[in-house]
């Protein structure tokens, strides 16, 4: 299991990942509820469990891969011009394993209580596993907008959505001539 906490600026859609589950997407659970169309400065950093599934290899290696897809959030825009692109910070996850003969291990290693799996909050004691980090995190550059342009935007926004508006009631007015002249025939 993954624990992976992750900042405001980025997001998982859980919906998008319980419809994947099927197809050997990752399972995963949230601690709380994430809303997909929060900006950025909005947002809290929320914390994923994700469970998947261990492969061993000829040599006793055990393995597993997760893709986990991770949506950005729109961030404020930028009073200055000079600022393109904002960073957002991904830290590397902590792996959990759960053994079903504990009592070994007990003298060994720390127990710790989170979710049994993807489907309940149910807790289960997991063992955390260290491994070596290449880097401490992954940092993603965002784009950002400028608020020098906010009038530019609207108005060109404004002037789509008015005549996208009036092409679409002109076209359902007129109806298509060509098609009522052929039902008549």
């Amino acid at each position: 299991m993954l624990r992976e906490t992750l900042p405001s600026g980025v997001f998982v859609d859980l919906y998008q990942l319980a419809s994947q589950v099927h197809m050997g997407g990752p399972k995963v659970l949230s601690s709380e509820d994430i809303d997909v169309e929060k900006p950025e400065y909005l947002s809290p950093a929320h914390t994923v469990y994700v469970y998947g599934d261990l492969n061993v290899t000829a040599d006793h290696t055990y393995y597993t891969r997760i893709d986990l897809p991770i949506h950005v959030r729109y961030h404020r825009p930028s009073v200055d011009r000079e600022v393109q692109f904002v960073t957002s910070s991904l830290k590397y996850p902590s792996i959990f394993h759960r053994c079903k003969d504990f009592n070994n291990r007990k003298k060994q290693f720390p127990l710790i209580q989170y979710p049994c799996n993807y489907e309940n909050n149910s807790l289960c004691q997991w063992t955390e596993l260290i491994y070596e980090k290449q880097r401490e995190s992954i940092d993603i550059s965002i784009p950002v907008g400028n608020q020098e342009d906010m009038l530019l935007v609207s108005m060109v926004t404004l002037v789509v959505t008015v005549a996208g508006c009036y092409l679409l009631v002109h076209t359902t007015l007129s109806g298509d001539k060509n098609t009522d002249k052929k039902k008549n025939r």
